[in-house]
């Protein structure tokens, strides 16, 4: 199903030459992202250009990462983000949960304990080693 929906999308952009917009990116990254297909669903998410999608599509990874807890992804979704749009809570809740997945409960309190209290790039950034600084305009 996956790949009959690459193949939807591709010929849309090759043979039909319609400009995808925000919804396009956003489900086809999450469609992606809900298969696993993580690597896939991220380099999808970077050809967004428009802010309007490029937010669509990182959020579909944001949540792609939740579902399948993985926290590597669900951070550089989230740095995405933040670069994007303003800040906003949903981000770090749900990166919590990713964390939560993969048992880093420390971090979970770090990051929920924060919210409303910080900025962004402070938040996150007390969150991860500090030596990694994903967050960095918000």
């Amino acid at each position: 199903m996956v790949d009959e929906g690459l193949k939807v999308f591709e010929r849309m952009l090759k043979e039909e030459q319609i400009n995808p917009r925000a919804e396009h990116y956003g489900y086809l990254v999450g469609m992606l992202a809900r298969a696993g297909r993580l690597e896939e669903a991220r380099k999808l998410a970077e050809l967004a250009t428009d802010d309007k999608a490029a937010s669509s599509a990182w959020w579909a990874l944001l949540g792609g990462g939740h579902i399948c807890s993985t926290s590597s992804v669900a951070e550089v979704a989230a740095a995405k983000m933040c670069e994007i749009s303003s800040w906003d809570a949903s981000y770090v809740v749900l990166l919590s949960n990713v964390y939560a997945g993969e048992g880093k409960f420390e971090l979970v309190e770090r990051l929920r304990s924060r919210i409303g209290k910080k900025s962004m790039a402070k938040l996150l950034n007390t969150a991860r080693d500090s030596n990694i600084q994903v967050f960095q305009k918000c």
